[in-house]
């Protein structure tokens, strides 16, 4: 028998919500991630998987539809620096 202690939240998440998680961890400014939607689903649901996942990295990201609908860019957001020296 193995038995170990997991973390609920980790264990909850869905196959898909793990693989969103993984690709953000991965993204960096300069990159983004393309996601060509397949016929089930939509680019909602799919921009609320990203947002969902982005909240609980703590990451900021921007969501662009393209190819009317058929293509999802994400990306990180980069903060604007002032370069005013007042």
């Amino acid at each position: 028998m193995k038995a170990r202690i997991v973390d609920l939240a980790e264990v909850k998440k869905t196959p898909e919500e793990r693989e969103v998680e993984e690709l953000l961890g991965k993204l960096s400014p300069g990159k983004a991630i393309e996601i060509t939607l397949t016929g089930g689903e939509t680019p909602k649901r799919v921009a609320r998987l990203y947002r969902e996942a982005a909240r609980r990295l703590r990451k900021g990201i921007r969501i662009e539809t393209l190819e009317r609908g058929a293509k999802l860019l994400v990306y990180l957001k980069v903060d604007a620096q002032d370069d005013d020296d007042d």
